[in-house]
């Protein structure tokens, strides 16, 4: 009599492959997923310093016009940008150069955001000429 020879059945081969697969593009995709959420923090963070600077570039300028002196201060936020106490996680210094001109003054503004730690976040530069009243 011949023995029959049996051969292995290569589903089960083939579910261990297919289960070896889904496991490695899982990998891949939580690695992928994590890098962009921390991406879009960094990124949110950013842009929130941006509108920090832009808005105190802004009020700077209403002063200037509005007569009042120039002078270097420091604005605090927290960690949601918003209003803080002197301290704070983030800060945006807001410094004045005048330049004397003829019929009035230009006066440079720079806008430093920095973090807790005083790691620069962003810089930005501004400007505005405030005409001398006439007689």
């Amino acid at each position: 009599m011949k023995k029959l020879r049996t051969r292995g059945s290569p589903v089960l081969l083939e579910i261990l492959l297919v289960t070896l697969l889904f496991a490695l593009t899982a990998g891949v995709t939580v690695r992928l997923v994590t890098q962009a959420y921390l991406s879009s923090r960094e990124t949110a963070r950013l842009d929130r310093a941006w509108l920090a600077m832009q808005d105190a570039c802004e009020q700077a300028k209403a002063a200037l016009r509005a007569g009042e002196e120039a002078r270097d201060y420091t604005l605090w936020f927290d960690g949601d940008f918003l209003p803080a106490a002197e301290g704070a996680e983030y800060q945006v210094q807001v410094a004045f150069a005048p330049e004397p001109g003829r019929a009035g003054t230009y006066y440079a503004i720079a806008l430093r955001a920095l973090d807790g730690e005083g790691a620069l976040l962003a810089a930005l530069d501004g400007g505005v000429y405030v005409a001398e009243e006439l007689p």
